[in-house]
């Protein structure tokens, strides 16, 4: 996650979106860091919502997001120069494997939409275009041997991959598309 916050802060941005609050955390760091920003923050979970809301609150940064639950974009109504996602992208089969310590303390749905751990990327690849202003980034969280799958999820999309973060080890966790 720290990976997809040092990108976004690589340049500047108006209005963005963090498409899976989750706690909202990637949402409450943007806007501490770029006090000009404006947050969307969205979530297909009630209580994720609650608890961004009330990470949002304890920060003092209401004045400048909105929180709405939605599935994905259905909800969304506006464009952004900057959408921010960690979607879930750990396959059904790899969720059981997970250490207990990671099953039970984390909701499921955050984790794993219950498939191939790809079916986040296919949604938000089918979309995401229409919610990007020109020259808007998409920062995406990958999972861990999903790179070529995801990549070309991507491929079919408007959108050209501009940089490709590693984390410490050297293997890439992150991509970042362009739309141009």
């Amino acid at each position: 996650t720290e990976v997809l916050i040092e990108e976004a802060l690589s340049e500047e941005f108006g209005q963005f979106l963090d498409l899976g609050v989750g706690s909202g955390c990637l949402l409450v760091t943007l806007l501490a860091e770029k006090p000009a920003a404006y947050g969307v923050g969205s979530d297909i979970s009630p209580s994720c919502i609650r608890v961004a809301g009330i990470n949002i609150e304890r920060f003092g940064l209401k004045d400048r997001c909105k929180l709405v639950t939605s599935d994905w974009f259905s909800e969304i109504n506006c464009n952004f120069d900057l959408i921010i996602s960690n979607p879930p992208y750990i396959s059904k089969d790899e969720y059981e494997t997970l250490q207990p310590e990671i099953r039970y303390f984390e909701p499921k749905i955050a984790l794993t939409l219950e498939d191939d751990g790809l079916e986040s990327y296919r949604k938000i690849a089918s979309e995401v275009s229409k919610y990007l202003n020109h020259n808007g980034r998409l920062i995406i969280e990958i999972g861990f041997g999903k790179y070529h799958q995801v990549k070309r999820i991507f491929e079919r999309t408007d959108l050209s991959l501009e940089n490709e973060i590693p984390d410490l080890c050297g293997i890439t966790r992150a991509l970042v598309f362009r739309k141009v």
